[in-house]
């Protein structure tokens, strides 16, 4: 028996889904208190990419990031807008949940391959954040600002609070040493 199969495409809704799936990702990463620090570069391949080749190897996988979206056709019939927009929302909470997800266990592996792990254990974390900033390279732009943020859970920043003014004079001091290497470091060319 030969059993033909039929097959649809809605190559106009795929289209206008990609579109969308595009514009959600680029907004979540435009306004994201995380993402929007980091710089992002579209890749076509579906291998590892490289991300730390010494002192030890770090490849990840791409990752395929997915939400179920489920679209009721009375909800299209009678353009309830209220129903799709809980339904982009949604969606863009799955999404930023997988993405920053991702990003984190990166840059645990990341730091980890690099040796820029500082346990904070019992330690206050301001003292611990000053140790980390004096054990690594810093860069700073024509103004001389660094341009490092401070990231923790919203629950860690509560209990940890803001840091206290001697804190505050040693991570001055710490950027300003950092500064001074960055600028010694830098190399000038004179012409004679």
């Amino acid at each position: 028996m030969n059993e033909t199969r039929l097959s649809y495409s809605l190559r106009k809704y795929d289209y206008a889904m990609y579109l969308l799936n595009l514009e959600v990702r680029q907004g979540l990463a435009k306004v994201h208190d995380v993402l929007k620090d980091i710089a992002s570069t579209p890749t076509s391949h579906g291998g590892t990419i490289r991300l730390v080749s010494a002192p030890k190897t770090v490849e990840t996988p791409m990752r395929k990031f997915s939400a179920d979206v489920t679209v009721e056709g009375e909800w299209v019939r009678k353009t309830d807008v209220d129903v799709f927009i809980k339904i982009v929302w949604d969606y863009c909470q799955v999404m930023l949940s997988q993405v920053t997800r991702a990003l984190f266990e990166t840059v645990d592996k990341v730091t980890n391959a690099t040796g820029n792990v500082t346990e904070v254990k019992d330690r206050n974390l301001w003292d611990t954040q000053i140790e980390a900033m004096k054990q690594q390279d810093m860069r700073f732009d024509k103004e001389g600002n660094h341009g490092y943020k401070f990231y923790a859970h919203p629950s860690t920043a509560q209990k940890v609070g803001p840091p206290t003014t001697e804190q505050v004079k040693k991570l001055d001091e710490v950027i300003k040493a950092k500064r001074e290497e960055y600028n010694a470091k830098k190399r000038t060319r004179r012409l004679s």
